[in-house]
């Protein structure tokens, strides 16, 4: 489905007729998250990680919150060596589930509390 969508009180999906994702949601979250990642590694001795997200959830819900679920998994270029890092993809935001722009603004948001984690794990990696 390409639509933004919501869920109704009863679990019913309420469709943003005129607003469409411009990339599958898997692929543009880890595109979003490539970026993020390389814009905090540019001092050109790290390369930023190669990362795969597994959504389980990605739900605007009719209680005013956006929940993302899912698993992470990212692997610097000078951690070959190194098991790939891995965690749990959780984060909760308010949002006006009326509003696609702020649905998308809290996603992003969400994307980059995550890019500083997985920033902050690999760089300990580097450190080691």
């Amino acid at each position: 489905r390409r639509n933004l969508v919501h869920r109704g009180a009863l679990g019913e999906i309420h469709t943003f007729r005129h607003h469409v994702w411009g990339e599958r949601l898997h692929d543009g979250m880890e595109r979003m998250l490539r970026e993020q990642l390389a814009a905090r590694f540019t001092d050109g001795a790290q390369h930023p990680p190669f990362i795969r997200i597994e959504l389980t959830r990605f739900d605007a819900e009719h209680d005013g919150v956006l929940r993302v679920r899912g698993l992470w998994t990212a692997r610097g270029e000078r951690s070959r060596d190194v098991a790939p890092m891995r965690g749990p993809l959780f984060h909760d935001a308010e949002i006006d589930v009326h509003d696609a722009v702020d649905i998308v603004r809290a996603m992003s948001q969400a994307l980059s509390a995550l890019a500083d984690q997985i920033a902050a794990g690999l760089q300990e990696q580097y450190d080691r």
